[in-house]
């Protein structure tokens, strides 16, 4: 089944492309001036298959306007997604406890890209399970149970555009 999806798919957009380029020459070969169409050898052509040709570019139109219109409406659908998923981010990042935003303080103030905590700290837990930050590693430091965690880079550019987001 998912090899009939993937053809299908495939063939939208060779198809979409392929009705672009039927429309453009049966657009040239209907609309252009006697004059050039003679001189290419094709007035016969279009003379005696003019229906046919007329039919060919209102399907290839049609079929060419529905595929862009279709990726105009993904475009702006991915668009107004990615304003909503910024949004919710910049929403829990507000919405921090004063023991998050003093952890994720080191990161802005002292620029640092890695600090290590327990991996049964609650606050650090707490800021992976909101994906703020993110354990860099799956091996802790020798001896303890210290892991290091990153600032995830949404967040570093969120936070360091505007750090009164951590203000304590």
């Amino acid at each position: 089944m998912k090899e009939w999806v993937g053809a299908l798919v495939e063939w939208r957009k060779i198809g979409s492309s392929l009705a672009g380029v039927v429309c453009v020459l049966t657009a040239l070969l209907l609309f252009t001036p006697d004059v050039f169409v003679a001189r290419t050898g094709l007035l016969d052509l279009r003379n005696d298959y003019r229906p046919w040709l007329g039919l060919a570019f209102l399907v290839s139109l049609s079929l060419f306007a529905a595929g862009l219109l279709e990726a105009t409406i993904g475009a702006v659908r991915g668009f107004f997604q990615e304003r909503r998923i910024q949004r919710n981010l910049l929403a829990v990042l507000r919405d921090l406890t004063p023991d998050e935003k003093e952890f994720l303080f080191d990161y802005i103030a002292e620029g640092r890209t890695t600090i290590s905590a327990a991996i049964n700290d609650g606050v650090a837990n707490a800021l992976q399970a909101k994906k703020i930050i993110y354990r860099a590693s799956t091996v802790g430091h020798p001896g303890g149970l210290n892991f290091p965690f990153n600032l995830q880079p949404w967040a570093r550019k969120a936070l360091t555009a505007d750090p009164s987001l951590i203000d304590l």
